[in-house]
């Protein structure tokens, strides 16, 4: 009886501390991995304890001990070296391996503070459901924006341009063209190749401009448009009297000009790139050389020569379209193409010749000869003829006679340079 009082006893008092003392767990060894991002680390197991550090999501810790709802970790050292350690909650976790040993505490846990009325935490995420770790993309720089080369307000500066330019039909070329076909036309008359009149030549500017804005302005200035051809063909003509006679001819024509202009310009400005068109007019101060030569092939004593000289000026039209690279603030690269308008008429001259046989020779001038151009019936095909001659030419064969024009229509391809200030 006395023993099973005992018995009673004892048990009474273990029933008594496990009802009122809660059981703490000291766990060793316990590997854990944080599911949450950015988990707190109080210093005590509280969660209004002060918070020491945190630890990202997927980081893998070991626990020295488990207190309640609290698991007690080691931070890792900090750049100082200094380590601290501190509690983690059991709901920022996850268990992966655990060695645990129930045990009493030795000292009863001190009373948590109040706590505060807080909104509770979203329930952790599972492992299935938890984002990747987060990593470094690589975001590439905003572009740079375009260089601008814009001017607003007036400027004034310097344009120049040079290239080539095609010169479109004349008299002069027409009738040398058609020479080589009148000898084709001659019985007993053999020609090696055939004559070609005056189509490509020199064109050059430079100009003074001022612009009111990016869009309007207008130019003055002076050029240098030249062009020239020499044409030599080979002939055997048969003679009565003995053998063929062999000469080559040579034409050699030439036109120069020297305008004087005015150009207004209506530009489409942009960034990097102007579109400008221009229109104007010019007086052009014209001269005109014109050579003719033949020898005898097989008697280089034998020979004839004439020459004519004019100077004559003109009004005419200029038009054209710029493309302007800005490769700095002041200065472009020019593109352009340009047409002109202007021709001569009512050409007068010196006329020079020499004339050289076996048994002869003549030579002198003539001031003062008109270039004439007509169609002229040789009696094996109408073909155009220029004539020098004071007074107009009449007679049997001879049709539609006016006054030669030589006209420098044509168009001309430029580049250059604009500078602007």
């Amino acid at each position: 009886m006395k023993k099973e009082r005992t018995i009673f006893f004892l048990m009474g008092i273990l029933l008594f501390f496990f009802m009122f003392f809660p059981a703490f767990v000291r766990a060793e060894g316990i590997s854990i991995q944080v599911i949450v991002p950015n988990a707190d680390v109080h210093l005590k197991p509280a969660a209004d304890s002060l918070k020491i550090g945190s630890v990202p999501l997927g980081a893998i810790l070991t626990a020295e001990k488990q207190i309640g709802d609290w698991f007690m970790v080691k931070l890792p050292p900090d750049e100082n070296g200094i380590s601290v350690t501190g509690f983690i909650n059991i709901q920022s976790v996850e268990v992966l391996s655990e060695d645990i040993v129930q045990e009493e505490p030795e000292v009863p846990p001190e009373p948590a503070p109040p706590v505060r009325k807080t909104t509770p935490p979203p329930p952790p995420p599972t492992r299935e459901t938890l984002p990747p770790p987060p990593r470094r993309s690589y975001t590439p720089p905003p572009p740079l924006p375009e260089p601008s080369y814009s001017r607003s307000g007036p400027t004034f500066g310097l344009r120049i341009k040079g290239g080539g330019t095609y010169l479109f039909k004349n008299d002069v070329n027409e009738a040398i063209e058609a020479v080589s076909q009148f000898w084709e036309a001659l019985p007993g008359t053999t020609v090696y190749g055939h004559f070609k009149g005056v189509q490509m030549g020199i064109d050059a500017s430079a100009e003074l401009f001022f612009n009111f804005t990016p869009s309007f302005g207008f130019g003055f200035g002076c050029g240098l448009i030249s062009a020239g051809k020499e044409s030599t063909i080979a002939s055997t003509w048969e003679s009565w009297w003995g053998p063929p006679n062999e000469y080559e001819d040579t034409y050699h024509p030439k036109f120069k000009t020297i305008p004087l202009f005015f150009n207004l310009y209506f530009g489409i400005p942009g960034p990097s790139v102007n579109i400008v068109f221009h229109a104007g007019a010019g007086y052009y101060m014209g001269q005109f050389d014109w050579k003719y030569s033949y020898i005898d092939t097989d008697d280089p004593d034998v020979y004839y020569e004439e020459t004519w000289s004019a100077k004559k000026n003109a009004f005419g039209f200029q038009a054209g379209l710029d493309i302007e690279l800005k490769l700095a603030r002041s200065f472009a690269f020019i593109i352009g193409l340009e047409g002109r308008f202007v021709k001569f008429s009512n050409l007068s001259g010196d006329f020079s010749w020499l004339d050289v046989s076996s048994w002869w020779e003549d030579s002198g001038t003539a001031p003062n000869l008109t270039l004439w151009y007509c169609e002229y019936d040789t009696g094996v095909g109408t073909f155009p003829e220029i004539f020098f001659s004071d007074t107009k030419p009449s007679g049997p064969g001879y049709q539609n006679v006016r006054e030669a024009v030589i006209n420098l229509n044509g168009i001309s391809a430029k580049v250059g340079f604009k500078i602007s200030m």
